[in-house]
């Protein structure tokens, strides 16, 4: 059997508890005195309706302390229809956008949102995807950015190498989020993210069985190939720290994403990749690298299940969430509700012989850096 690249060692999972394992580990890794489980914590610190003066948002804070320092976390919370609630809710991650960028033809500003959702996508999830959502966003970028404390991760750097454990400011206001929802009654958990937020929802798909489907956007790409545009939570680091990359790879990562919490393969990830993107991550000429890494994913999977991993390339030039993304994704939706989940044939994906027609024509390319 193919083993995927680990940062720290070959690891092969082919045994239920050995993914239970491992997925233990890597959350040991994060939170370290939390025995393997992950936070309960369900009760946000504040929760203020009618968050100004929108009917639909719900605006949740979250504090997320430890010895040395402690930070507020924000989520906005939009339902579809105010005083109901849908069956799924979407967890949207904006990683590490500071604010709506309107100069991004695809962003499509909506100038009364545009302050808790950048990408303009809050009516296409509850139309077209017919869910609640909550708004995430990075540590200390957007409405996280705290007075005294600088908008930039190298923040954590010293605090990490003083045995902190730094990651669970990352990771922990997702799993309270998802808590919380639970708590609500909300059904299913659908995580999509862009950028940091792929990164961080390629993590939380991993690590929380409760997310039944995923969707990372420009987030990361296996180790196999070369990186230069990272930053601080997504990169190796020296083997004797607590780090969850000394537990897992990027690859393993991905496969955790199918496996539930009885290490069987019922869940799904459709990683969403930018064939020109100018920042990270880009697809152009690796499309047979992305296609032998997928296929070592699966591989590694358990034979039986429903569960897919799979990887689709948009033709897009900006690390933004364009309109081929959202067909994508929708698609993808479509056939896990269909249950007929294959992924090889999705529209605007170009990574795959079979797919679909595009309704959005490619825009010219731009030069990709990493």
């Amino acid at each position: 059997m193919l083993s995927l690249v680990l940062a720290a060692a070959a690891f092969s999972a082919s045994a239920s508890n050995d993914w239970l394992s491992l997925r233990k580990r890597t959350i040991l890794s994060v939170w370290p005195d939390g025995g393997g489980a992950l936070p309960s914590d369900a009760v946000p610190a504040s929760v203020t309706p009618n968050y100004r003066d929108f009917a639909d948002v719900t605006q949740l804070v979250w504090n997320i302390s430890c010895s040395k320092f402690s930070l507020n976390s924000t989520v906005y919370h939009s339902a579809r229809t105010v005083g109901e609630r849908t069956d799924d809710i979407i967890i949207h991650h904006h990683g590490h956008a500071k604010a709506c960028d309107k100069t991004l033809p695809e962003s499509r500003c909506d100038s009364n949102r545009s302050w808790y959702d950048f990408y303009n996508v809050t009516d296409y999830y509850h139309r077209e995807l017919g869910a609640d959502v909550a708004f995430h966003y990075m540590p200390l970028f957007g409405p996280n950015e705290q007075q005294g404390f600088p908008v930039s991760h190298t923040f954590f750097e010293p605090y990490q190498q003083a045995g902190v454990a730094t990651l669970r400011f990352f990771l922990e206001p997702v799993i309270r989020t998802i808590n919380w929802a639970k708590a609500k009654g909300y059904k299913r958990v659908i995580m999509i993210g862009k950028s940091g937020g792929g990164w961080t929802t390629t993590l939380i798909a991993a690590l929380d069985a409760r997310v039944a489907l995923s969707f990372p956007i420009a987030g990361s790409i296996s180790l196999n190939f070369f990186h230069i545009s990272w930053d601080f939570e997504q990169q190796p680091r020296e083997a004797n720290e607590t780090w969850y990359m000394n537990e897992v790879s990027y690859t393993m990562l991905y496969a955790l994403a199918t496996i539930d919490d009885h290490g069987a393969r019922t869940r799904s990830s459709v990683q969403v990749l930018h064939e020109n993107d100018p920042c990270c991550f880009f697809g152009a000429h690796r499309h047979a690298g992305i296609l032998s890494y997928n296929e070592a994913v699966m591989a590694e999977l358990p034979t039986a299940g429903e569960g897919v991993f799979s990887t689709a390339i948009s033709d897009w030039n900006q690390h933004a969430v364009c309109q081929m993304d959202r067909v994508i994704i929708a698609t993808a939706k479509q056939q896990i509700d269909a249950k007929a989940q294959a992924f090889d044939a999705l529209p605007c994906d170009i990574l795959r012989a079979a797919a679909l027609p595009c309704p959005y024509a490619p825009p010219r390319a731009n030069a990709s850096s990493a």
